[in-house]
């Protein structure tokens, strides 16, 4: 076979500036999904090859010269990191076409800053015609032939069925010991909107009812969805994908030898319950329709099932799960996995902010769902965002006392994120006043403390177990020092002198606590 193109493809998520500082272990599914779209768009008769962002700024060795174009995805936070990456390509390989997709294309006008030849905000499966002539372009300026006619016929693979190639995940340096996001629903379906900033009509009230043909537009012209986050914009209202998809994924991930799989969405529970109302969108974070039950207790079932999940040499993460359709039968099913572990955003536990802010559901919700899964064995990860628009020392307040009660229900974890205006959003011009950022400082540092505490409250009670740890990378700031990370979920885990087991599983005694983020460890009979 010839092959035409060689395509250099960054996964540039959460890099920042240049190197990612957190969630250091998790390989998103944007980058490899347009890999396999690539592999299949082209009939094979390309070279695709993975690196992260790390890997083109820091890896002198590696040589961009034999690429024939770039495509990066990022998000918004990325930006510096992209402009460095550009630069570099640029010197190396002048006038080669470069793409970028992912989040940071909600930014208005983001392919001229960037000054590259294309930019596709959401679905690169919507971008393929603009796909196919970038493709094109990059031939042309290699002096290798055209791969598509201008009467060619570029069709959208179908998002429920198209098998992604698990074989890109292998192009990851840590894949066998990251986890891995397995894409099971796509967009949101809390079609409400914040109530801060632009002012609703009097008596209008239709992105609070539940039914989902109301809520699609706004009089107002109010993007839809919680205040922070560009979900919408990105994709619009949830599609799922077909269960033998989803189990076909992840056997062959198995089979590669990944050991961490996260089943992802917006809100998993949104899981093919667009069914019920199909062909109008799915629009009401709430029942009706209720959870797709049969559709999520058949995929659920049939991983729990499989043998490496069953003898728990492979752990299953649910990412991102809404209050609003939690319930006991919920947790019955998903209780199915061994070690359950979910996340759930709360961001707030004020109600009223929490309306402004247009959340799905209100606090009380959040911790009656977190406490019914502690009940029920479930591990819990909750996700707060402080500073947000709205904020007043009363909110915050509020949100100290909720805090206080999950310290009592005993959470793994909890997330607090600094609010960030994202593109897209509602509150993409929000700027917070002087005055109103002097008021709440001490409020976020109030919250700030807390969360760090209660975090290394419970990193010491790992010290004195001796834990199963994957040994995953060089220390980047201590000579001789390793990370690990704990197969089952948790912290990361700061060994000494475990150099030259990088790549292994080994046993590692506790010993201490770094900071709220991270182990000490040291090695047993090494």
């Amino acid at each position: 076979m010839v092959i035409l193109l060689q395509i250099c493809v960054i996964d540039a998520l959460t890099a920042g500036t240049g190197s990612r500082r957190f969630t250091r272990d998790f390989i998103g599914s944007g980058p490899w999904t347009v890999a396999s779209i690539i592999t299949s768009l082209t009939n094979s008769q390309v070279i695709c090859l993975i690196f992260r962002a790390e890997q083109i700024l820091g890896d002198k060795s590696l040589d961009l010269s034999k690429f024939d174009c770039l495509l990066i995805s990022a998000m918004t936070m990325d930006k510096a990191a992209c402009i460095k990456i550009i630069q570099k390509w640029r010197q190396t390989r002048g006038s080669a076409p470069v793409a970028i997709g992912g989040p940071i294309c909600c930014e208005k006008g983001i392919r001229e800053k960037l000054k590259v030849e294309l930019a596709t905000k959401g679905e690169l499966e919507l971008h393929l015609p603009e796909f196919s002539k970038f493709l094109n372009f990059a031939s042309y300026n290699a002096g290798k032939p055209e791969m598509f006619s201008r009467t060619s016929q570029t069709v959208p693979p179908d998002f429920a069925t198209f098998p992604r190639e698990c074989k890109f995940i292998g192009q990851y340096p840590d894949f066998q010991h990251a986890r891995i996001y397995v894409e099971c629903v796509r967009g949101c379906s809390n079609y409400r909107r914040p109530k801060f900033g632009k002012k609703c009509p009097p008596k209008c009230n239709q992105c609070a009812e539940t039914g989902n043909d109301l809520s699609k537009v706004c009089p107002q012209g109010i993007p839809p969805g919680c205040g922070y986050c560009g979900t919408h914009t990105m994709f619009g209202p949830p599609k799922s994908r077909a269960i033998s998809a989803i189990i076909n994924e992840i056997e062959k991930l198995i089979s590669l030898g990944v050991t961490r799989i996260v089943l992802g969405g917006p809100d998993l529970l949104d899981f093919q319950r667009e069914k019920a109302i199909a062909p109008i969108p799915l629009t009401s974070p709430k029942s009706p329709p209720d959870v797709n039950f049969e559709a999520l207790n058949a995929l659920i079932s049939t991983i729990a099932k499989l043998d490496q999940v069953r003898n728990k040499t492979v752990q299953i993460f649910y990412e991102n799960l809404k209050a609003s359709l939690c319930s006991e039968e919920v947790f019955r099913i998903l209780q199915q996995i061994p070690n359950p572990i979910f996340s759930i955003g709360v961001e707030t536990g004020d109600p009223g902010q929490a309306t402004l802010l247009g959340r799905p559901d209100m606090p009380e919700e959040c911790l009656n769902a977190i406490a019914l899964a502690k009940r029920m064995g479930f591990r819990v990860h909750a996700y707060f965002i402080h500073s947000l628009p709205g904020e007043t020392p009363e909110t915050a307040r509020n949100t100290l006392a909720f805090l206080e009660k999950l310290r009592e229900l005993d959470l793994e974890k909890i997330t607090l994120y600094q609010f960030k205006t994202l593109p897209g959003t509602v509150f993409e011009h929000y700027r917070e006043s002087k005055q109103q950022e002097k008021l709440m400082r001490p409020w976020a540092q109030k919250i700030k403390r807390f969360v760090i505490q209660y975090n290394n409250d419970q990193k010491n009670k790992y010290v004195g177990q001796v834990l199963a740890v994957d040994i995953v990378e060089k220390h980047k700031f201590r000579q001789g020092a390793v990370i690990g990370r704990i197969p089952r979920g948790g912290p990361g885990v700061e060994i000494e002198d475990g150099g030259s087991f990088i790549g292994q599983r080994k046993q590692v005694e506790i010993t201490g606590v770094v900071s709220d983020r991270l182990l000490k460890g040291r090695l047993i009979n090494a």
